[in-house]
Parts: structure tokens; C-alpha cells; sequence
């Protein structure tokens, strides 16, 4: 600009002869400036046209070379004198944008806290006892329990019993890898049978494990949504923008060519799909923060809006709707004798079932023995070998292996609500059965009543039918009941309303609805203080906030109310300011300031309504 003074303010005649000079002088200058300084959008630009799309980078571009080039032409010719102040005052306010930008966008990133608050726990032994502690305090060397089906977390050494790992969570095979003590066992595997101790030989990630997530054999299908929506505005948005800047360009042209290139710059600049296409990932990110805040941890911004389409809930019932730590279980039949209650004990605390966890605990304080083949079979029971005594435990067809109608008949030990019954043999001698108080959740009645206000909802359980008549009564004649289901049971029967076009959330109890997990639009896993974690699974929620899933529901339709109050927002301003710069009211210096503040303002917008919805549901 000081360059440009003699050409401003023409002092007297002699200053002409400045001109030229001045005019090199400031081509030199703006060099760095369009080489280097413009090079980001450039680099940018030109990576997008290769793969033969456009974003916002590409007008910016061709306003930034068109700006420069006239400005060249103008200088050199000597037809003018050019307007290379304002290009370099342009790039300049450009990149001070970017920086706000970027420092806002930090500043309410929900990238950098959303991995640190994935809830999974883990079992470690110290001595003879056994403690539940987070994931990110386990040390280098800590001894670590891992049960059939749970992820190991963690490299670490196979110290005691027999390692069968499944790794197609990672390899994709099937097969699984037998490992024996003193071997490495990589974490993300899953061990597929009896108990085993590890000795962790590394620090634990994680972020890892959320990587797990996002394998692709996990990954769920979703049309039309507001994510997909948002990254292909800038396309079609850049497209229409050419296309009214070559207008304008052709309908100022006859006036004045310097207005002509005017306002062609501006309306590159001032048009700005940045705050369409960042609206949803900033206040759908938000909404995961706020909800991660309040324990319940969904996998990403796509399960938002799975969790928004969603018609139908399916509940299990053990071990969901009712309370895994606090359930107790006693024993009607043959007395045991301390030996049995240890062997039973030692084949109990293989599985991770919540049966099998209320039984173990119950019985706690028995010495842990040896168990060899270690089988469980998800919806039917588990047994092992101790001491050369085969013992099963689960249902009574399971143990002993028929079908005993008369006595299934004439079962009518407990008809009390909420229990289920674990049968139990020895060397296939039926010893009795555990009777497993099952304590519901507080908050249930409300929440199902709720829920069933705006969606269909249904509970399913491998249990009999014995708590139908309690569960009408406490929640609703409504409520659609299924007993006696196998974890292939709950898989079909989501498989069925889907056929019927429901949008299905399924709510287990972690790995053993696995399968019912991954094939429903959104799975939902309930985590105590256990490695409850599934790949399978979309989000997980802490069983002490099952009764506020109602909540959640309301405020992510909220959230998703914000990012369409954002798209209006957007486009009025895009449409405002492509009048003014059309019309030739805007100059391209100004443009280049007002683009990354409303940017800036639209993206704070969503991020402050999705807070103030989160107050309001006192989230």
C-alpha cells in the first residue's frame, strides 16, 4: 500500500516517473504472497479436482489467481495500477480467519476427550484377590483376569491356563489361535473358552479398542443422513457459485471490466459452504461429549443419527433390566459339601453371564481350581472339568441333556418374580438347582412408559415365563414379552421387524448378545464394572443410567434440531451475502473478513444450542 502512494494520491508529475518502479517493487513483493502464502488453498483445490470433486478451497482459488493475474496485467501494461495491496490485505485476513478457525475448533473439538471416557473395565488378581479397576490404570506387570469372551485389552504374557484366542476382530479369520503359557497374546483378541491369567507386558490403549469399533465387518449401513448430507454440500454448493459468479462477471463486464473482476472475486469469497458442511460434525460431536459426560459412550456421529431414526427398542432382560452386582443366588437340592461348592465355584468364574456372576459371587471365598474343557454355550449353560468330575451348570436341558417334561411340569419351587433357575450336575448326577434373585433396576416403570409413548418396544429373554404376569404389571399390558428366546432367537426376531421397515435399538447385556447387538441399526451394550465391551456394539451404556435412555432420546432430537437450525441459518447468510456481492456492494477485502466469522458463528451456534438442551434435560 505505501508502494501504491504515488499512484494514490499522483503528488505532482514527477512522481510519474515512480510508477514503474514502484509497480516491479510490488510485484516482487507479492510473490511470497500468492507462491507461499496462497499455496494451502491451492494444494488443497487441486487435490480435490484430481479425484474429480470440489470444495470450498476451488472458487477461493480461482477468485485468488483471477485477483492476481489482472493484478499483474495491470501493472506490467501499465493500464492501471493493479490491485495487489488488497490481494495481499486479502490472503492476509484469509489466513487470520483460518487460524480463528482452527483455534475455535480446537477449543470445542470433542475428538480429543471422547476416547478418554470409554468406560470399559478390567478383573486384576493381587494375590489371592481379585479387584475391578479402569482400563487406563493398568501397569506393566499387573496380572490380569480374562474370562471366556471378553477382549484382551492389552499385550501381555500367558501365565496360567489355556489360551484359545479369536483374533477376527483384527485378521478377519475365524479360526481360532491356541496359546500356551509363557506365549504373547496380542490385544484386541478374545478368548474363546475356560479363564486365564495374563501378565501385562505393555501399557494399555484406549484408543485401541475404540479402534476396534470401526473395523469395517462392524460397520452398519445409514441412507440419507445429515453427515453424508453436510460433506457433499460443498460440492453442489461450489458448483452453483461458479456458476453466479460467470453470470455476474458477463452481466458487469459491459459496465466496467475492474467492477466485473470486483465482483466476481467477492461472490468466490463470500460464499461459504464451511458452515453447512461443519454444523453436523460439531454439534452431533457435542451431543457425544455431553451424553459421554453422562455415561453413556456411543461409537460416533452416524450412531447419533441411528439413534434419531430409531422406531423400535428391544430390551433383554438379565442382566439389562435387571441389577448384575446386587443379584444373589441360593441352592435348593442335594446339600454340597465345600469341595463342591469350590468345584462349582471354578467352573462358574470362566463366564462372564450375569447367572454365572451372581452364582460365583454368592459362593465367593471358595479356592480357585483347575478347570479343563471349559465349554459354554451361550443361552444354554457351562461346564468343565475339576478334578476329573464333569460339572454343568444352566438349563435343565442343558444338564442333563433331555428333555424331562414330568419334571418340568412339576417344577414349582420359586414362582417368585424376577428369579431364573441354574440347574446343576456332577458327572451328570442332577444335584439341584441355584435359584438367581434377579433385582430390577429402579427407574424401569417410568422409563418403559416413556419409551413406549414414540416407539415400539419389546423385551426378550432366554429365561421362563414365570415373570410375565410381574413385568405386565409393573410396566405395561402394552409391552410385548418373549421368554425361553436363545441369543439366535433375539437375532431372528430383529431381523423380522426389520423386514417390516422398524428402525431397531437393541439394549443387552454386552458379548452374549452379540449377535442381536451387530444386526440391529443401533446396539446398545450395559456395562457394569466389567470388560462388557463389544466390538458388535454401537454404544455403551452404564446400567445405573438405563433409566434415563428416555432422556438421551429427547435431547439427541434436540441436538438433531440444531444442525437443521443451522442449515437455515447458512444458507440465509450465503443468500444475504450473494446478493450484496452480485449487486457489486462488497468488496472483496470485506468479504474475506465476514467468511470465517460466520463460519465461526454457525458452528458456535450449534455447539452453544446442543449445550443449552443438555442444561435443560439437566444432562
Amino acid at each position: 500500500m505505501l508502494l501504491s502512494f504515488p499512484e494514490y494520491l499522483a503528488i505532482d508529475a514527477s512522481s510519474m516517473a515512480l510508477k514503474p518502479l514502484f509497480g516491479y517493487l510490488i510485484i516482487l513483493l507479492s510473490i511470497p504472497v500468492f507462491f507461499y502464502c496462497s499455496s494451502e488453498y491451492f494444494t488443497s483445490a487441486w487435490k480435490t479436482l484430481r479425484y474429480r470433486s470440489i470444495n470450498v478451497d476451488v472458487p477461493l482459488s480461482i477468485g485468488i489467481i483471477a485477483f492476481y493475474a489482472r493484478s499483474l496485467y495491470e501493472i506490467i501494461s501499465q493500464s492501471g495500477p493493479g490491485y495487489m495491496d488488497s490481494f495481499t490485505g486479502l490472503i492476509f485476513f484469509l489466513l487470520i480467519g483460518r487460524i480463528f478457525q482452527k483455534k475455535t475448533y480446537d477449543m470445542i473439538n470433542f475428538e480429543r476427550d471422547y476416547k478418554s471416557y470409554f468406560p470399559v473395565s478390567v478383573n486384576i488378581k493381587k494375590g489371592i484377590d481379585e479387584t475391578s479397576i479402569p482400563l487406563s490404570e493398568i501397569a506393566i506387570g499387573d496380572c490380569i483376569i480374562i474370562r471366556n469372551n471378553e477382549v484382551i485389552p492389552v499385550d501381555a504374557v500367558l501365565a496360567e491356563g489355556v489360551g484359545n484366542i479369536d483374533y477376527s476382530f483384527i485378521t478377519g479369520e475365524a479360526t481360532c489361535s491356541v496359546k500356551a503359557q509363557g506365549a504373547l497374546i496380542y490385544a484386541g483378541g478374545k478368548q474363546v473358552g475356560g479363564k486365564i491369567e495374563l501378565i501385562a507386558s505393555k501399557n494399555v490403549s484406549q484408543s485401541y479398542l475404540t479402534q476396534l469399533w470401526d473395523e469395517s465387518s462392524f460397520k452398519k449401513e445409514l441412507k440419507k443422513d445429515i453427515v453424508a448430507f453436510s460433506s457433499q454440500i460443498s460440492r453442489y454448493f461450489t458448483v452453483i457459485v461458479l456458476v453466479i459468479a460467470f453470470i455476474a462477471g458477463v452481466c458487469w463486464w459491459p459496465v466496467s471490466i475492474d467492477k466485473a473482476m470486483q465482483v466476481v472475486s467477492a461472490v468466490l469469497i463470500i460464499a461459504c459452504p464451511c458452515a453447512l458442511a461443519l454444523s453436523g460434525p460439531f454439534s452431533l460431536g457435542n451431543t457425544l461429549r455431553i451424553l459421554a459426560r453422562n455415561k453413556f459412550y456411543i461409537k460416533n456421529i452416524e450412531t447419533v443419527e441411528r439413534l434419531h431414526k430409531v422406531t423400535a427398542i428391544v430390551f433383554d432382560k438379565t442382566g439389562t433390566m435387571t441389577r448384575q452386582e446386587t443379584s444373589k443366588a441360593d441352592f435348593i437340592g442335594d446339600r454340597l459339601t465345600r469341595d463342591e461348592l469350590a468345584h462349582i465355584y471354578a467352573v462358574v468364574t470362566n463366564s462372564t453371564h450375569p447367572l454365572s456372576r451372581s452364582i460365583a459371587s454368592s459362593i465367593s471365598g471358595t479356592a480357585t481350581l483347575r478347570v479343563n474343557n471349559y465349554i459354554e454355550i451361550e443361552g444354554k449353560g457351562v461346564q468343565g472339568v475339576v478334578d476329573g468330575v464333569l460339572i454343568k451348570a444352566g438349563s435343565y436341558v442343558f444338564v442333563k441333556g433331555e428333555d424331562d417334561k414330568e419334571f418340568l411340569s412339576t417344577d414349582t419351587t420359586d414362582t417368585t418374580p424376577g428369579i431364573s433357575k441354574v440347574y446343576l450336575s456332577f458327572d451328570g448326577k442332577l444335584k439341584g438347582h441355584f435359584v438367581v434373585f434377579g433385582n430390577y433396576r429402579s427407574g424401569m416403570k417410568p422409563l418403559i412408559e416413556s419409551l413406549q409413548k414414540l416407539y415400539k418396544v419389546f423385551v426378550l429373554s432366554g429365561d421362563t415365563a414365570r415373570d410375565e404376569e410381574y413385568l405386565i404389571t409393573q410396566f405395561s399390558s402394552d409391552i410385548k414379552i418373549m421368554f425361553n428366546q436363545t441369543p439366535f432367537n433375539k437375532l431372528e426376531f430383529i431381523q423380522e421387524l426389520q423386514k417390516n421397515g422398524e428402525t431397531v435399538m437393541m439394549v443387552g447385556d454386552g458379548l452374549n448378545d452379540a449377535g442381536a447387538l451387530r444386526q440391529s441399526n443401533v446396539g446398545v451394550s450395559i456395562s457394569e464394572n466389567i470388560i462388557n465391551f463389544s466390538p458388535a456394539s454401537d454404544a455403551i451404556l452404564h446400567g445405573d443410567n438405563l433409566k434415563h435412555l428416555a432422556t438421551y432420546f429427547s435431547f439427541i432430537h434436540r441436538a438433531i434440531f440444531s444442525v437443521k437450525l443451522s442449515f437455515i441459518v447458512s444458507i440465509i447468510y450465503n443468500i444475504l451475502g450473494l446478493y450484496f456481492a452480485v449487486m457489486g456492494r462488497m468488496t472483496p477485502l470485506f468479504a474475506a473478513i465476514l467468511m470465517p466469522v460466520s463460519s465461526v458463528t454457525v458452528i458456535v451456534l450449534t455447539v452453544a444450542l446442543t449445550g443449552l438442551f443438555a442444561k435443560m434435560k439437566k444432562l
